[in-house]
């Protein structure tokens, strides 16, 4: 993996390259099928494998990573998940986004060290603190209706985003297979068109 992230590297020309990883928790739900507690061990070996191949992406050059935490318990997400997440955090030099799904307990988020929080199409982006970078957050599924529809909700999220300091622009979470490229381009063309 470090040879195939130093390649893209270079041929990023100057482009920031991000790595990323599961979250202990998302990691152990998928593991096992279910969402419900699990053992301190299984979270203890998760956090330390997570942590490691990480940090191999950011020896290998990456510029930021992200923690995808998909399968984010919706309550009691410290105790939970964020305080594995904190303990990776804790260890890593480079700026780190934190995707917890359909997470709004803004104060758990901000103990993980997070540099930026990744919200969802759940959320509105206006509920993060101001003082915390953000990203996101077009719902995906507009992916499948039409150029104009994707254009006109991408220029909604920019000029409600407008003159904050940190906004990232991204969907909410991943692209559909189904979706359409044509809505992809004008979601493209929106964002740089933006001023």
């Amino acid at each position: 993996m470090a040879d195939a992230l130093a390649l893209v590297k270079r041929e990023l020309n100057g482009a920031a390259l991000l790595g990323f990883a599961g979250s202990p928790w998302t990691l152990a739900h998928f593991m096992t099928g279910r969402g419900t507690f699990f053992s301190e061990e299984l979270m203890e070996k998760l956090t330390t494998a997570v942590r490691t191949t990480l940090q191999l992406q950011i020896e290998a050059g990456v510029d930021a990573v992200q923690i995808f935490d998909s399968c984010a318990p919706q309550e009691n997400y410290e105790t939970l998940s964020g305080r594995w997440i904190r303990r990776i955090i804790a260890e890593l030099k480079v700026p780190v986004i934190l995707f917890a799904k359909g997470v709004n307990q803004w104060d758990a988020l901000l103990r993980t060290g997070a540099n930026v929080l990744s919200i969802d199409q759940t959320q509105s982006l206006a509920e993060v603190p101001a003082h915390v970078g953000v990203q996101g957050n077009l719902d995906p599924a507009l992916l499948t209706t039409t150029p104009k529809i994707v254009a006109a909700e991408t220029a909604r999220i920019l000029n409600e985003m407008r003159g904050r300091a940190g906004h990232i622009f991204n969907l909410g979470h991943g692209v559909p297979p189904q979706a359409n490229l044509e809505c992809i381009e004008a979601l493209v063309d929106t964002v740089r068109r933006f001023s």
